[in-house]
């Protein structure tokens, strides 16, 4: 398979994914969204809070952080279990409460774990050769700019693309297929950087609606407040901090499940161009 077909593989299956499955995802991580609605609402107040009472601060990042985590574990195995493996959810419907974190979820925050500590130790030749070229562009010229903003994008897609391949492993072990770091990174040969192409594409889609959404929001807000009474203000600032956090959080969801319909696309594509379901076994071809 050529780089452009996998590409139009990976583009066409995320998009189609992504938006056949919003609901549905929302439904099974509503808690979630919920929760980091709330949190992250109560870290914009924490924020404010004088330097005196740090402790309350540091308590709000501790919370924030397990609930980004979990928000985001959540999702991945609903993208996981129910699209990649339909045979096993036929009928399934998600729970008014859907909160489970039993073996699977376990193997899975494992491999999410392990698949941050090898990007960790690949970031660290990749920082040096970047702090290296930026003493360099102190004392060079404007070919030294190019090739400092030539090598930072080749870097930037280089590093993404391996992340990519390395996630493979979650969508796997999302159908409990015997599969690890390494196995995805093969597995994953070819589709790499179509998949980092794909999730950039897509989240910059994402934050820019989101953005200007903000900014029409903001722009209608300054608009009122020309016409409101004094005593309006006070709510309509507030009105603005909770519809910021909104988009906030509704930005980091969509984020997050058009990151993981790129990889569960990867995963799929990649396996059937070799001739193998998502779970491992022999497509029939006859």
């Amino acid at each position: 398979m050529t780089f452009g077909m996998s590409l139009r593989a990976v583009w066409g299956g995320s998009f189609r994914l992504l938006f056949s499955n919003l609901l549905t995802a929302l439904k099974i991580a509503w808690p979630w969204v919920l929760l980091a609605f709330f949190v992250s609402l109560f870290h914009r107040e924490a924020a404010e809070l004088p330097v005196e009472r740090p402790h309350q601060q540091r308590c709000v990042f501790v919370c924030r952080g397990l609930c980004r985590l979990r928000f985001g574990l959540s999702d991945c195995l609903f993208l996981g279990c129910r699209r990649l493996a339909p045979s096993r959810s036929a009928g399934e419907m998600p729970k008014p409460f859907p909160i489970r974190f039993a073996r699977r979820e376990l193997r899975f925050l494992g491999q999410s774990i392990l698949v941050g500590l090898v990007m960790t130790l690949i970031m660290v030749p990749v920082v040096i050769v970047f702090t290296l070229l930026s003493l360099m562009l102190n004392n060079g010229g404007s070919f030294t700019v190019i090739l400092f903003a030539i090598v930072g994008i080749a870097g930037y897609f280089g590093v993404v693309s391996l992340a990519m391949r390395y996630s493979l492993v979650l969508p796997a072990t999302a159908v409990d297929r015997e599969f690890g770091v390494a196995d995805a990174y093969r597995h994953g040969d070819g589709f790499g950087l179509a998949m980092a192409i794909t999730n950039i594409a897509i989240a910059f889609l994402v934050v820019l609606l989101s953005l200007l959404l903000q900014f029409g929001l903001a722009a209608l807000a300054s608009l009122y407040l020309t016409v409101a009474p004094a005593a309006l203000v006070p709510m309509v600032g507030a009105f603005v901090t909770v519809a910021a956090t909104f988009f906030e959080t509704v930005t980091s969801f969509f984020t997050i499940v058009a990151g993981l319909a790129v990889v569960t696309t990867g995963y799929r594509v990649a396996g059937e161009s070799r001739g193998y379901d998502v779970f491992g076994d022999r497509l029939n071809t006859d």
